[in-house]
């Protein structure tokens, strides 16, 4: 079969023989490289019509010839330095790079073909023929010689596209010389034969029979045709079983490129049959298999269980090329095997009874073992002789495959929904409960979804009987938009009315309207509490900034008023008369200090000093005074807890905390009671330490003070904290009592509960964090005596008063003193000082530059210098935007209003290194 193909292949090989001779010519003009007539050699390169280039690795031009540029319609200054590859479609690139990059020294040359992109933009075919120039075994350039094979290619698909169809047509095809020797037959002149067309190769045409019956002999057929150039009529022929048959004959003659005769073609079909009794039935038959060949769905015919007929949809879903593959072949055991038991049951139905079968899903094998899902249907139907079936198939795994992505996406869903930490349910426009998930079943024991009921009768206690004021499920189905509330329940589970946030979002039908409305319910009211909680801490905030800004300004006034009656009776003889003045001058103005500390303690902007303590043993302590704080009228017990853990507190404010509590449980027994002190341990859990900012999680020391007094009204509970407010008449109190205990106790990091029924007493319960006891050796900076001294000191202080008033208390405790009024003075001062200097005091804030950008300059320039900040701006754990960088650079600082003893005793502890050692030591 082969060589008959190539005979007939003949012509296509003489067409292609001018560019072989154009290759040998290309090989010959290559062979010149190297020799000394190299620009002969390159002219005769560029006279050649064959592509020819060199390259890089990476693609880039190095050389082409005309026929290169003529090709590609560019100049060859543009194409030397271009990557060819821009020339080759991208699905074309990497397949081409692979063929020349495979060469080796071994194998230097290679031929392969690619497409390119001509210039006006079609694509077209090349075969290229690279042979790689290696140095050192690495291939430095790439030698390409190519021509255009586009036609050549379209040629050779053309008659393989025609031996292909040829044999697959019923009609005899014949090709003979012409002297009538035969040069091709196809498949079907084999097999009416009965013979190979190797067989056939180089026999006449008289292998068809020369029957007398015929009008015109094989030789008349083959003189006429030369001719005329054709030949039409019927003739006899003999099958191979020797059956007669009556052939329809066409012959054609076929010229070749010179225009003279090369061959002769003869197309032979069977009519036997046809022009008789069964033109009608065989158009049909044709009218019905052109309807089957289009439908999109497989259809075949089953006969006595086997495939007597398959359309091409079927053959391709078998995974056949051609229905003839399966023609013949039985049809079970194309089915998987769990089928084929009902498969056989189903073709007895069909063939033996003649009922139809209902359609059913079946899993069906192709050619190559894999499966598909089919929807099959079929009716009994007589094929011929036989009894069978006319079998619909539709290829449905797509449709399994969504099925099984729907389901799985409902039970993604399904499961969200059911775990939802929130409350959903689906409402219909009577307001009726569809659907609900298991969140709000939690929270609505009694919802019953088969009783379909409303949710203003499930969702309310007690039952609404209409629809609730301001209902969001309305609103949406009013509006069509989202809507949202909060709204107050009262589940039958809860003991207490919960605040929840309620969101309706609309689900619309087919035409847009709303069709049911989705209820989301969120419980926010733990969110609602912290959110109250952080308003009224922002509001405390901001009236502790007002209260330290007005302590700060307050300090610096009662400092000049505390230094000059100190300095006043320190260094004048005032006699009797004037000294009690000064004396109650400045125990006024120790009580506005202390008053001041009441606010900074309110604001937590107080210096603390904490230390660890034994909490039973530091109350024990303040027993015999808080007795006589409470009056004789009032009971005072104390109970201590065991295996109480430390704490570590300011002792001072400590004091305060009791103290200020004490007085308020005595206030609130005008007419006597008891006052009880307890204490304990207590580990709070990380929920309960969330609800409280600034507390961590941990073990806690309790300090419980309960009186048996008035109680608190409901209404006041939420202000009690709150600075300068107070239920107490004019002229009783400041309001700063509670708001002073509750400043002391979120400085150390703890809590305060408040618990009070009106005529039953009120309890408070201080939370104070555990420290471990604080090691031996601790020294009490306050209880160094007060010395002056003879060194140089550096005053920096903007407020006029307070600047001469330090001055002269240190000029009077043997100091020498310099003075400036801002950061800029102070540092002219230094410039011309700084050697003597040995300290400065600088306050915080002074227009211009502060202590904090002094202090900066001083350890750059002036590193002997010691510094002591002052403010009346606390020296916190670093929260003020003044003075936090005190602590959090660990320097020293002295609060305003200071007195005499204080300051003296600051300088001289950090002159002497006292202070910094005490520092590094807490």
């Amino acid at each position: 079969m082969e060589n008959v193909k190539d005979s007939f292949l003949e012509r296509l090989e003489a067409e292609i023989s001018s560019l072989r001779e154009e290759n040998a010519r290309l090989r010959q003009a290559l062979a010149f490289r190297n020799s000394d007539r190299a620009d002969q050699a390159a002219a005769l390169v560029d006279s050649l019509p064959a592509l020819i280039c060199r390259f890089t690795p990476e693609g880039v031009l190095t050389f082409v010839n005309e026929a290169y540029c003529a090709y590609f319609q560019k100049k060859r200054e543009d194409l030397i330095g271009f990557n060819f590859f821009e020339f080759i479609p991208p699905e074309e690139r990497e397949g081409a790079r692979a063929s020349f990059l495979a060469l080796t020294p071994d194998n230097p040359a290679i031929s392969y073909e690619h497409k390119v992109i001509a210039p006006d933009g079609s694509e077209r075919w090349q075969r290229w023929t690279d042979r790689a120039l290696f140095v050192h075994g690495k291939a430095l350039e790439y030698v390409s010689i190519g021509e255009d094979v586009t036609a050549q290619k379209e040629n050779h698909a053309r008659l393989q596209f025609i031996a292909i169809v040829l044999d697959q047509i019923s009609d005899m095809v014949t090709v003979t010389d012409t002297r009538g020797v035969i040069t091709y037959v196809n498949a079907a002149v084999c097999r009416f034969l009965g013979k190979s067309a190797g067989e056939l190769a180089g026999q006449t045409s008289a292998v068809f029979g020369d029957d007398p019956q015929n009008a015109s002999s094989p030789k008349e057929i083959l003189e006429r045709t030369l001719r005329d150039g054709q030949w039409r009529g019927e003739v006899v022929s003999r099958r191979a079983d020797g059956a007669e048959r009556i052939m329809d004959v066409r012959t054609s003659m076929v010229l070749g490129t010179t225009g003279a005769p090369i061959a002769l073609c003869g197309i032979g079909t069977d009519v036997t049959d046809k022009r008789r009794a069964n033109e009608a039935l065989h158009a049909s038959e044709a009218r019905f298999r052109l309807w089957l060949e289009s439908a999109p769905e497989g259809v075949f015919v089953q006969a006595q269980g086997c495939f007597a007929y398959l359309n091409r949809a079927m053959a391709a879903l078998l995974g056949a090329a051609s229905e003839l593959e399966l023609i013949g072949a039985p049809v079970v055991p194309r089915l998987h095997p769990d089928y084929r038991e009902i498969a056989r049951e189903r073709i007895r139905v069909l063939n033996q009874e003649k009922r139809h079968v209902p359609r059913m899903e079946q899993i069906w094998l192709r050619l190559d073992g894999t499966t598909f899902y089919a929807e099959v249907s079929a009716v009994p139907v007589r094929h011929g002789d036989s009894d069978g079936a006319l079998v619909f198939v539709r290829d449905v795994s797509e449709r399994k495959k969504a099925e099984a992505a729907l389901r799985e996406s409902e039970l993604k869903l399904s499961s969200i929904f059911e775990n939802l930490d929130l409350g959903v349910a689906l409402i219909g426009p009577d307001h009726k409960v569809l659907e609900a998930n298991r969140k709000l079943k939690e929270w609505f024991p009694g919802l019953d979804l088969a009783q379909q009921p409303v949710c203003h009768r499930i969702f309310q206690d007690p039952p609404a009987d209409s629809v609730c004021d301001g209902c969001p499920v309305e609103k949406t189905f009013a509006t069509g938009q989202r809507s949202e509330c909060v709204k107050s329940f009262h589940a039958p589970n809860d003991e207490e009315i919960q605040r929840r946030r309620v969101i309706t979002c609309p689900v619309p039908d087919v035409d847009g309207k709303v069709a049911a409305v989705i209820e989301i319910i969120e419980d926010v009211t733990e969110k609602m509490f912290l959110e109250e909680r952080l308003r009224q801490a922002q509001k405390m905030e901001a009236v502790g900034q007002l209260a330290g800004g007005v302590a700060h300004d307050f300090n610096n006034m009662l400092t000049v008023i505390l230094g000059n009656t100190d300095l006043a009776s320190a260094g004048l003889d005032l006699g009797d008369d004037i000294q009690p003045l000064l004396d109650e001058i400045q125990r006024a103005a120790i009580r506005a200090a202390y008053l001041t500390r009441q606010l900074l303690a309110f604001s937590r902007r107080q210096v603390i000093r904490p230390e660890v303590l034994d909490l039973n043993g530091k109350i024990a302590e303040l027993l015999k005074m808080l007795r006589r704080v409470i009056s004789e009228n009032n009971v005072l017990r104390f109970i201590p807890g065991n295996a109480l853990p430390p704490v570590r507190v300011d002792p001072v404010q400590l004091d305060q905390v009791l103290l200020n509590l004490c007085v308020n449980a005595r206030d609130a027994m005008p007419e006597g009671g008891g006052i009880t002190i307890e204490t304990g341990g207590v580990l709070v859990d990380e929920a309960m330490a969330a609800a409280h900012p600034g507390v961590e999680p941990g073990l806690f020391a309790i300090l419980s003070v309960t009186d048996t007094g008035t109680g608190i009204a409901p209404e006041n509970m939420p202000r009690i904290f709150e600075p300068f407010y107070t239920t107490k008449e004019p002229g009783s109190g400041t309001g700063l009592g509670l708001a002073t205990v509750h400043g002391i106790v979120s400085q150390h990091r703890g809590m305060i509960h408040v618990y009070s029924e009106p005529g039953a007493g009120t309890v408070f319960r201080v939370y104070l964090p555990a420290a471990e006891p604080a090691g031996a050796g601790q020294e009490d900076f306050f209880d160094a005596p007060v010395q002056g001294g003879s060194e140089t000191l550096l005053v920096a202080e903007d407020d006029e008063m307070v600047r001469n008033m330090a001055g002269l208390m240190l000029e009077m405790a043997g100091y020498t003193v310099f003075a400036a009024k801002d950061g800029i003075e102070a540092l002219e001062v230094l410039e011309k000082q700084g050697d003597a200097v040995r300290l400065a005091l600088l306050d915080v804030v002074m227009p211009g530059m502060g202590g904090e950008q002094l202090y900066d300059i001083m350890r750059q320039k002036f590193p002997h210098i010691k510094a002591l900040f002052g403010s009346g701006y606390p020296a916190n754990s670093g929260e003020s935007i003044h003075t936090g960088f005190i602590l959090r650079d660990g320097l020293h600082f002295i609060a305003k209003p200071y007195m005499r003893k204080d300051l003296l005793r600051a300088i001289r502890a950090l002159l002497d290194g006292e202070g910094r050692e005490r520092r590094s030591k807490g």
